[in-house]
């Protein structure tokens, strides 16, 4: 304390707790938790390791920051808050074309409940460099665990952030949650992926053109369909199951993930904890398809959240301009506050033990 107060403040102190006793307790606590805030740094990227946001509690003050078109406030490359044990890590994996800050909200609440989050930039699938290209080829399927592999090991030999990285969740976002799953031992083939389409084409034409076509209602619809089912067959016949299964990795979350490519049954047999949020009015990834379709063939998958009236975008927060929301009317957004706090709870859950419990009460005084 003597290296934060002056002599002066020192005795006006005594003199208030002697006169209000416990109350100059809970008012000096208040003072003291006041300098702590989520705050963002970022490792730049090296080799095969992309660049990647960490997000942890630090001591100082809050800013107002943009970051890839992405408006916020925290704090930015702050000192960090000592801990007295290693805590909990969980990586996020955005979607396609996305970047970690569009989900910043869910990792300050994860950070405030005694989380550190390490979310990398998936090169070549990012807001900043996507590259359709390689999405007909597979490559961001393949890399992308790879990404979340490469984070949880530059975290664990960090010597700037304490965590623990024996039990690590991954929260995943569209494509980020076809990556969430691959780490809980989903499997996945191009050749699956035919199937799906050959099978579902008028029900998920955009999902089967990877977004390039969407039935309009006129008589064009079939030759939208006949084209891409075209293309489908033509490429994506190798039926090689494909697989990324991170025994560090022990709970994920799926949210509006892209599924027509996973083996079902590979999920069912996992033995990770595994959340799914499904957004009701999603009408890129249809959630009968793809969510629905995991929570019907995994007895053990827990639906964290279903939301009516919420698109494919709608619960990414903060919302960047960029960003083209799909809210059917009415939508209120305060639900996605509630969301992330069921991933939150989730994750506490699966991740946080007694012990890791007990440590963050002694710290927080509470």
């Amino acid at each position: 304390m003597k290296t934060l107060w002056s002599t002066g403040a020192l005795v006006a102190a005594a003199l208030v707790v002697s006169s209000l006793g416990g109350q100059a307790v809970s008012a000096t606590r208040a003072v003291v938790v006041s300098h702590q805030i989520v705050s963002a740094a970022v490792l730049p990227a090296s080799g095969a390791t992309p660049e990647i946001v960490v997000f942890y509690l630090g001591k100082g003050q809050p800013s107002e920051i943009t970051r890839d078109g992405v408006p916020m406030q925290m704090g930015w490359d702050l000192p960090e808050l000592p801990s007295a044990s290693s805590r909990p890590l969980v990586v996020l994996s955005h979607g396609s074309d996305g970047n970690p800050w569009q989900h910043s909200d869910l990792a300050k609440r994860l950070v405030q409940a005694g989380f550190v989050v390490a979310a990398p930039f998936h090169t070549g699938d990012s807001s900043r460099d996507h590259d359709h290209s390689t999405l007909t080829t597979w490559d961001n399927w393949r890399l992308r665990p790879t990404h979340v592999t490469a984070t949880i090991d530059v975290m664990a030999h960090s010597k700037r952030w304490q965590v623990r990285t024996d039990r690590v969740g991954v929260f995943g976002m569209s494509a980020g949650g076809h990556t969430a799953l691959t780490m809980a031992g989903g499997k996945w083939s191009p050749d699956r992926f035919r199937q799906h389409c050959n099978q579902h084409i008028r029900e998920d034409l955009l999902i089967c053109s990877e977004g390039r076509r969407q039935l309009k209602g006129d008589w064009l619809d079939w030759l939208r369909m006949a084209v891409t089912l075209a293309r489908v067959n033509y490429h994506m016949r190798d039926d090689t199951s494909y697989s990324h299964a991170e025994p560090r990795v022990t709970a994920v979350v799926a949210e509006v993930p892209v599924l027509g490519e996973i083996d079902m049954k590979s999920l069912a047999s996992s033995s990770r904890a595994i959340g799914v949020v499904q957004a009701l009015a999603d009408q890129f990834v249809s959630p009968k398809l793809h969510s629905g379709a995991l929570l019907r063939a995994c007895s053990h998958c827990v639906e964290l959240a279903s939301v009516p009236g919420a698109g494919h975008s709608s619960l990414l927060s903060p919302v960047a301009s960029s960003v083209v929301e799909t809210n059917a009317p009415g939508l209120d957004r305060r639900v996605v506050a509630e969301v992330e706090a069921k991933v939150v709870a989730f994750f506490e859950r699966n991740l946080v033990d007694g012990s890791d419990k007990r440590a963050d009460r002694d710290e927080s005084g509470r």
